[in-house]
């Protein structure tokens, strides 16, 4: 009787071994499950950004009104002696065209700022659109905030070229 019962003994020793390779195989397999979940959120949530952020710009590339307002404002920095604060209390088509392209870039900043738009995507394809457009408004905002009282008048635009000068784009070089 004692051969049988350490037979058993040995069985039943087998088998909540097995039982314990079972349940920690089940949380290896559930880690390992929750990891590549996670990255492939990562994954999905940074190219939604990405792709978000490019149909954004070529909406914004097909977008008449805009296009002619940069150009607008282009050559009203040229003829203004390299200044549009002039322009911040005149309600004149000028104007329009000034606040036509602040709300364009304060929207866009706005969403990277907020992470909804990727911030890469828009720096390689319109730093220099960008910085050069903050040069120009720049007195503009600074007038308007003075003259209205309200210091978050384009807040995230300024951040955000504030934050381009400090981390210019780096120049790709072909090998």
């Amino acid at each position: 009787m004692e051969a049988s019962v350490s037979t058993f003994d040995q069985i039943l020793s087998f088998l909540a071994s097995i039982d314990s390779l079972v349940t920690f195989a089940e949380a290896v397999f559930v880690s390992v499950s929750a990891v590549y979940a996670a990255l492939l959120y990562r994954h999905t949530t940074k190219s939604a950004r990405r792709s978000s952020m490019i149909q954004m710009l070529l909406d914004r590339s097909h977008d008449e009104r805009l296009i002619n307002a940069d150009k607008h404002i282009r050559k009203l920095f040229k003829e203004n002696d390299s200044s549009l604060k002039r322009f911040v209390d005149e309600d004149t088509e000028d104007r329009a065209a000034i606040l036509i392209v602040l709300n364009n870039l304060e929207f866009l900043s706005s969403g990277v700022n907020m992470g909804t738009f990727d911030e890469e995507v828009f720096k390689r394809m319109q730093y220099s659109n960008v910085m050069r457009s903050w040069q120009m408004t720049k007195d503009f905002i600074e007038t308007l905030r003075a003259s209205h009282g309200n210091t978050t008048y384009f807040q995230d635009f300024e951040l955000l070229a504030t934050r381009w000068k400090k981390h210019p784009l780096k120049t790709i070089r072909s090998k």
